[in-house]
């Protein structure tokens, strides 16, 4: 077996909580801190653009807004109140659009 030899130093800058979550993700995977970063910075899949970054924080803020609304219906309905059929479309149209903000997401990575 040919052992690989890894003679080219890198030097990352991390701030001490980032240092902290890479540290656990490696030995996570069972690997040392270079190797982890080394498979992670090869991996295949695409890494985000701000710009992407942004969008796909934004879906998921809607999605959240979404499940409050949802709880809140839920909370009104287990109290026997009424729910008007407004709110019901509301909440609705609020999910249409969250999927459709989800679906640009994924279809843009």
């Amino acid at each position: 077996m040919v052992t690989k030899r890894y003679n080219k130093p890198v030097i990352v800058r991390v701030t001490e909580q980032e240092l902290i979550d890479l540290r656990t993700r490696a030995k996570e995977n069972k690997l040392s801190l270079s190797r982890y970063l080394v498979e992670a910075g090869l991996a295949k899949d695409k890494i985000l653009t701000p710009k992407e970054r942004e969008r796909e924080e934004r879906a998921i803020f809607h999605v959240r807004k979404i499940g409050v609304n949802l709880n809140q219906i839920a909370r009104s309905l287990n109290r026997k109140e009424n729910v008007t059929e407004k709110k019901l479309l509301e909440v609705i149209e609020e999910q249409k659009e969250t999927l459709r903000t989800l679906r640009e997401v994924m279809v843009s990575r």
